[in-house]
């Protein structure tokens, strides 16, 4: 009778690994396809962008070569973010990016780590952006870059 009792009790419990072994699946397509839409869109000319300066390979974290800044836009580690970047160093909701008549402007959102413009803690108002400013948050060196800048 415990034999039986056991049986029943570790047919439950692979049913219950093979439901999680799905859901896991199914999570990690999902976020394939996320990486891919983002691809594309970032290929298919946007012109205004961010563009990650460190070696990705050297992060403990996962990041794009590059991130569009195609409308406002907040960049932090959460999911909810437009540019959701999972760096520990971020915040949940780091720093804002704010279009107003055809210019883009920086602003940090509070974050304990702070936000730094061109080496300049970047806080209080939005800050313009400029082709070629670097911004630096958590631990990614990034560039920001216009069709201006691609031109040249």
């Amino acid at each position: 009778m415990p034999f039986v009792l056991i049986a029943k009790l570790l047919s439950y419990v692979f049913v219950l690994a093979v439901y999680l072994f799905i859901i896991k699946i199914i999570q990690m397509v999902s976020k394939d396809i996320e990486v891919m839409r983002r691809r594309k869109t970032s290929e298919i000319a946007a012109h205004t962008y961010i563009k990650v300066l460190n070696l990705r390979h050297n992060l403990d974290f996962p990041v794009e070569e590059n991130y569009p800044i195609l409308k406002d836009s907040v960049l932090g580690r959460s999911a909810k973010c437009e540019i959701s970047i999972d760096d520990p160093f971020l915040s949940q909701r780091h720093a804002a990016f704010i279009w107003r008549d055809g210019t883009c402007f920086l602003q940090d959102m509070g974050s304990t780590n702070g936000t730094f413009l061109n080496g300049k803690k970047a806080e209080g108002d939005p800050v313009e952006l400029f082709s070629g400013d670097k911004i630096d948050l958590g631990q990614l060196s990034l560039i920001f870059v216009t069709e201006d800048m691609e031109d040249a």
